[in-house]
């Protein structure tokens, strides 16, 4: 599940394959969102858009849901693979497969312009965007966490240590699970001060973490 104000998405396969739903905690009402007999899974949501990634093709394909108009756009549409859309107002990133190993791209719903965020021959996957800044796991190294402004056109790599991934952004924190110390712990960084801070000191394993103003959540 994912959630943006009062509108709770999830992937959902009590009809015998994955489908998308919400519900609106403000009214109690559950919607079915995607009734294509493929499977639709991996949503998000920002605002009154839900973005997944659809199979209806033959390949995976990124959708989007207007909830205001009630239209149900086709982001991406090649015979090469795209998978988990991650939205921020008019932006929405994704990684890609066209050049034979997962690339991140980015398109804006304005103006219709996709354009490549990293193209590398090694893997970069996961993609979550907030304002101007995308951040995404990269094996270009090791498997390790950057980002990248696109109001400055520049990439920084934001941490050089051995196995990080699954990033998420608010602001100007980003959060990630992190294996330099021989099991999973959560870090954040923060990308004003440059400053690191180890989140998880527990000795276990800790994953999945997610950010939203000055909480983060993780499974333990």
């Amino acid at each position: 599940p994912t959630i943006y104000a009062d509108k709770l998405v999830w992937q959902d396969r009590r009809n015998g394959n994955w489908d998308i739903y919400m519900y609106d905690l403000s009214t109690g009402q559950e919607t079915q969102i995607t009734t294509n007999v493929a499977d639709q899974y991996v949503p998000n949501i920002y605002d009154n858009k839900i973005v997944w990634t659809d199979l209806r093709n033959g390949n995976a394909d990124i959708y989007m849901y207007n909830l205001s108009t009630k239209q149900e756009i086709q982001i991406t549409n090649s015979t090469w693979d795209e998978y988990g859309a991650s939205i921020y107002q008019n932006r929405v990133v994704w990684q890609d497969r066209r050049n034979g190993n997962w690339d991140i791209y980015v398109k804006d719903l304005d103006t219709s312009q996709e354009s490549v965020v990293v193209n590398d021959t090694r893997e970069q996957n996961s993609p979550v965007i907030y304002g101007n800044k995308i951040v995404w796991n990269d094996y270009r190294k090791y498997q390790q966490i950057f980002m990248y402004n696109l109001l400055t056109n520049t990439e920084t790599q934001i941490v050089n240590q051995l196995h990080q991934w699954d990033p998420d952004i608010y602001e100007d924190k980003i959060v990630w699970q992190d294996y330099r110390n021989g099991h999973h712990d959560i870090y954040l960084y923060n990308i004003s001060t440059s400053q690191e801070r180890r989140i998880t000191t527990l000795g276990s394993h800790q994953h999945s973490a997610a950010i939203y103003d000055n909480k983060i959540v993780w499974e333990d």
